[in-house]
């Protein structure tokens, strides 16, 4: 909608992904809890979702809160998101993981952390420890 109603702001690119992936998460743990699916599955297929969480992390110490704007989405994250969410909704509905589905997810997940990795850890420079928590504008920085 951002996009389509030309709206697009930096805070929504921080929080759009962290709310799909907060709600991904509490609905596969929903479905762990009422013992629709087995906590390995959970496991398997929000590793993708871990990868990243544990990346942002070492990537803001690393480089500071601005590196964060230079992070694209990635079109196997895109697909790896679909892919959960229609198997949510699969498992909603038919009380049931389709094998198919269900591999192709876990698939995609690592296929997706893979590219995270190398895309966004190794493949930029490191910034000098005064600089790593300030802002884009440089007369900013954390409270």
């Amino acid at each position: 909608l951002a996009r389509k109603w030309n709206a697009i702001s930096a805070l929504g690119k921080t929080f759009d992904p962290i709310a799909d992936k907060t709600f991904i998460f509490s609905s596969i743990a929903t479905l762990v809890l009422e013992s629709q699916i087995k906590p390995i599955q959970l496991l398997l297929i929000v590793s993708r979702d871990l990868v990243v969480l544990l990346g942002t992390i070492l990537i803001i110490y690393q480089r500071g809160l601005s590196a964060l704007t230079k992070l694209t989405p990635r079109i196997l994250g895109k697909i790896t998101t679909a892919l959960q969410l229609i198997l949510l909704a699969w498992v909603l509905f038919f009380q049931q993981i389709p094998s198919l589905l269900y591999y192709l997810t876990i698939i995609f997940s690592l296929a997706s952390a893979l590219d995270y990795v190398f895309s966004h850890l190794f493949q930029r420079k490191q910034l000098p420890l005064e600089s790593r928590f300030k802002l884009t504008n440089e007369h900013s920085s954390l409270p």
